[in-house]
């Protein structure tokens, strides 16, 4: 869920249609990013696993 959140959050930044005013500064928008980026990584590679090929 907290990863869940985190993605919503960073799309909700990145994305330039939302007309609010920013909430947070971008050197903390960087910082939730490397924060939260490793771990999105590593929950989709486990999610798709099964759909992915294997390395070679």
């Amino acid at each position: 869920m907290k990863i869940t959140a985190a993605f919503v959050a960073i799309a909700l930044l990145a994305s330039p249609a939302v007309a609010q005013p920013r909430c947070i500064t971008g050197p903390e928008a960087e910082s939730l990013t490397l924060v939260a980026m490793p771990d999105i990584i590593r929950e989709t590679g486990r999610v798709c696993a099964a759909q992915l090929p294997r390395p070679a």
